[in-house]
């Protein structure tokens, strides 16, 4: 028995002395004091605030979660119970939801179902972090771009290249000759062809298949997205220009309205889950290797693609976005 165990039997059978107890007494004076019983509804409480905390691993939100539900007597429902408290403090709501959809009868089969799930996006994430191929991808609305092709290139070895763009290597987005776009003298000029301003008709790139009656003009500032990481060898980086308005689109999606920013010099189109989630509840998503990054170099979050029906005047057809989990502004390009 240590000091303190000792010190404290002393107090508890005052006045009289630890010696003149028997072994049985003893122990039944400590198991009255230390084993107090637990209220299994102050623990059910303690239970239902047991949440994932930011960066923590599903094995150990799932240890956490049984030893919250030891004395909670729940008994049979012990694993319904567990599966609920799960759900309600996951952090990624698309682990939630693909779980819910596959509904595990036991613990253990929905926290299979949710670490395979943290496994694979750890995976992606470790292949990707090593790769050395960068390349990104920034949009407005002035359709100025600039196709570069990338080798198997390192980090170091991109950033020069970009460097030396800067300097004046390669040619203007307005007007074609090899200078800075910040010192063009056309960058105040209007394009006879697409009417915008910032380039001259030899290097528009502004498509002519949409009707000007059916895109109206918005002042926000756009969108920007940078495409990063990405497993191909070839890839195009375009550089535009961010200080004019965005064009919007009025398209239907799965019969449903849907304001999209309009940009042909972006290659894939977006959406962000919550919205395709209200066009489109049951949507089913096809896994990618694409990694994206926002034009302030945070990166954004796509969880896959999915194949949707896009209605533009007269035209319907089945057309591919990529899906950016949480709420994002949807973008239209010309893939």
């Amino acid at each position: 028995m240590g000091a303190e165990l000792n010190n404290a039997l002393k107090i508890f059978v005052a006045p009289d002395k630890p010696e003149s107890r028997t072994y049985q007494q003893i122990r039944n004076v400590l198991i009255a004091h230390f084993d107090v019983k637990k209220n299994k509804y102050a623990e059910s409480v303690k239970f239902r605030q047991i949440v994932q905390l930011q960066n923590e691993s599903i094995a150990n939100f799932s240890q956490r979660l049984k030893q919250g539900a030891t004395f909670c007597e729940y008994d049979t429902f012990l694993d319904r119970m567990l599966i609920e408290q799960l759900l309600h403090g996951l952090t990624d709501r698309d682990m939630r939801d693909e779980i819910i959809a596959k509904k595990p009868t036991t613990f253990k089969d929905a926290y299979e179902i949710a670490h395979t799930l943290e496994s694979t996006r750890q995976t992606a994430d470790e292949v990707t972090s090593t790769s050395n191929k960068i390349h990104a991808l920034s949009y407005s609305t002035t359709h100025f771009k600039h196709k570069r092709y990338a080798s198997h290139t390192s980090r170091s070895a991109s950033r020069k290249q970009d460097h030396g763009e800067q300097q004046g290597q390669y040619a203007c987005y307005g007007c074609g000759e090899r200078h800075k776009c910040s010192e063009c003298p056309f960058r105040t000029s209007e394009c006879h062809k697409c009417k915008k301003r910032g380039h001259i008709a030899k290097v528009c790139r502004a498509s002519s298949s949409l009707s000007t009656s059916q895109i109206r003009r918005s002042k926000e500032p756009a969108t920007q997205i940078d495409t990063l990481k990405c497993f191909n060898a070839v890839e195009e980086i375009y550089v535009i220009d961010k200080s004019y308005g965005k064009k919007i689109l009025q398209v239907l999606i799965e019969g449903h309205k849907l304001n999209m920013e309009l940009d042909s010099a972006a290659p894939y189109s977006f959406i962000g889950s919550d919205t395709l989630r209200n066009l489109k509840p049951n949507f089913q998503l096809q896994p990618t290797s694409k990694k994206f990054i926002s034009y302030s170099q945070h990166r954004l979050n796509c969880i896959g693609t999915c194949s949707v029906n896009v209605s533009f005047g007269s035209t319907s057809r089945q057309h591919p976005v990529y899906v950016i989990q949480g709420s994002y502004d949807s973008l239209f390009g010309h893939e």
